[in-house]
């Protein structure tokens, strides 16, 4: 069962990003052991140039590979 509600959950993710608004998305790839530094460091960039958008990242972190993306602001 907690199997099942951890894919439904994956794949609710870009619904609710579309209820939230308007987004930028990209796949990219990172070297697993670099991922968490990458999305510390991407994600002060993007606040510091987008204040008021949301980072939004998840994805085949195993592998490397990440749905990297940027919701704007809600009302924006």
């Amino acid at each position: 069962r907690e199997r099942l509600a951890f894919w439904r959950l994956r794949e609710t993710i870009p619904e609710a990003q579309r209820l939230d608004g308007a987004s930028l998305k990209h796949d990219i790839s990172v070297p697993v052991a670099a991922i968490p530094e990458f999305i510390e460091r991407a994600g002060a960039w993007l606040h510091e140039s987008v204040p008021d958008g949301r980072l939004i990242a998840y994805g085949h972190v195993g592998d490397g590979n990440l749905h990297f993306n940027l919701n704007q602001a809600p009302g924006a």
